[in-house]
């Protein structure tokens, strides 16, 4: 798929999510608040934006937002604003709430998008509804497939990468923690103004990058004793997606498949999480260039504050 040189982000997470106290217990902070201390102009703005981690389920939707900053190369300084939504579609049961994330960004080189996730929660967590949305036009980078291509640098190729893809999965509980889904998924990508850079000079692109649209169905199979899907504090996830494509610009057929174990561990009394993953991204057949796995776009498993810094990597094309 699309190479990233060198990736730093910060993310400024100015609230915590919290449901139900029984079910969600309080994490202990690092430094006690004195009992005396007032709040200030700042705590208040930061209440407003929802850092005080309560939920409230009077509220038809209770928002809270993430502003973030970030740098890449190819994108330059940017912001973003994540938004988050919970709200409940089944008051009688103690499950969790319905989410919605909404993430946006804009970039100072002129790239933006934006991407939709609303998990909805039915029957005391018997059924779950998934949509995702991602439409987004970023400056991206290009150096092939494989190893030996992203280490010589004269494959660099710089691109604008115009994308819509919308991908909803009905899930449903079939042992206790235990779900089977089936879902589609379609993805359009477009390459613009496609080059090859070698140090400020741009030359003709010797890659092709064709636009394609990708359509297909997907079934995955999850166990999830996970306590809060977005904000988990204990449990275990482990995941596995196959999904079946055509590809209408190469007129055939591929697959791909992705992995993820998870473990959340909580050390009560002691203040403080210890979370692990291992993800998978695997393709095969005629796959387009932008379905390709991508090592540095895999989800992370824990997303309060992140400063990460993610060196070049490669597409494992099977």
């Amino acid at each position: 798929m699309i190479i990233k040189p060198f990736y730093l982000a910060f993310y400024l997470a100015i609230g915590a999510l919290s449901f139900r106290a029984e079910a969600h217990p309080q994490v202990s902070p690092l430094f006690e608040t004195p009992a005396d201390m007032q709040p200030t102009w700042v705590d208040n703005v930061l209440d407003y934006f929802g850092a005080d981690g309560d939920y409230d389920d009077q509220k038809s939707i209770d928002m809270s937002y993430l502003p973030t900053a970030y740098y890449t190369p190819e994108k330059k300084f940017g912001v973003g604003l994540l938004m988050v939504g919970l709200y409940d579609l089944d008051e009688e049961n103690d499950s969790q709430p319905s989410s919605l994330v909404v993430n946006s960004f804009v970039s100072m080189n002129g790239s933006y998008g934006v991407s939709f996730e609303n998990m909805s929660y039915f029957n005391g967590d018997q059924n779950r509804l998934l949509f995702e949305v991602e439409l987004h036009n970023e400056a991206a980078v290009y150096y092939g497939q494989g190893v030996s291509d992203g280490n010589n640098e004269a494959n660099k190729h710089e691109f604008d990468e115009v994308l819509y893809s919308f991908k909803p999965m009905w899930l449903t509980q079939l042992r206790p923690n235990y779900f089977v889904g089936i879902g589609a998924e379609a993805t359009y990508a477009k390459a613009n103004d496609l080059e090859r850079i070698e140090g400020d000079t741009a030359y003709p692109a010797f890659y092709d990058l064709p636009s394609n649209l990708s359509s297909g169905v997907v079934v995955s199979s999850s166990y999830d004793s996970r306590d809060y899907r977005l904000n988990a504090s204990q449990g275990w996830l482990f995941q596995v997606d196959a999904g079946l494509y055509y590809n209408d610009q190469s007129e055939s057929s591929f697959s791909r498949y992705d992995v993820e174990l998870a473990n959340y561990i909580n050390l009560t009394p002691v203040p403080g999480l210890i979370a692990w993953q291992v993800q998978g991204q695997f393709s095969q057949g005629d796959t387009p260039w932008n379905m390709l796995p991508d090592l540095g776009a895999l989800v992370p498993c824990v997303v309060f504050i992140k400063a990460s810094i993610v060196p070049r990597t490669w597409p494992w094309h099977k």
